[in-house]
This record gives structure tokens, C-alpha cells and sequence, in this order.
């Protein structure tokens, strides 16, 4: 299964690796969480919302093949 990566907003700043437009594949089947912690080495709690396909989708949502994962910042200001 193949899924690709986009970054919204301050997320780019956040991480320490550059992400943006990144495809993953992987022989399993994974969940939001799996993705994030397992195949990006990133803390799923850095972002405000994750959307899947144009949904907001929790962490322990189960991707399809082909999806695309959006990673949105929080918000910031004061």
C-alpha cells in the first residue's frame, strides 16, 4: 500500500526531517498512529488535527491504499 504525506501550516518547522510530499509504502495495513510513530518517527500529539482523503480522521483510523495524509499544525499567536 502507498501513502502520501502533506504538511499544513507551522509542520514543517516542527520536525526534524523533511516529510512534505513523501510516500511511504508499506506490505501492511496501517492505522494514522502506526504511520506516524512507526514509518515517520513522529509524536502524533504535535498536531492539531490529521486529515485523511479530505476527512478529519483520528489516530487509530486505518488507512487505505492510496490515501493522503494532511498533518495540520496547531494554532499560534497571542
Amino acid at each position: 500500500m502507498k501513502i502520501k504525506i502533506r504538511l499544513h501550516g507551522h509542520v514543517a518547522a516542527l520536525l526534524e526531517q523533511d516529510i512534505d510530499g513523501l510516500e511511504i509504502e508499506s506490505d501492511n495495513p496501517l492505522t494514522v498512529a502506526e504511520l506516524l510513530e512507526e514509518q515517520l518517527d513522529v509524536n502524533p500529539m504535535l498536531f492539531a488535527a490529521v486529515v485523511v482523503d479530505g476527512q478529519s480522521r483520528s489516530t487509530d483510523y486505518l488507512l487505505d491504499d492510496d490515501a493522503e495524509v494532511l498533518l495540520v499544525s496547531p494554532a499560534a499567536g497571542g
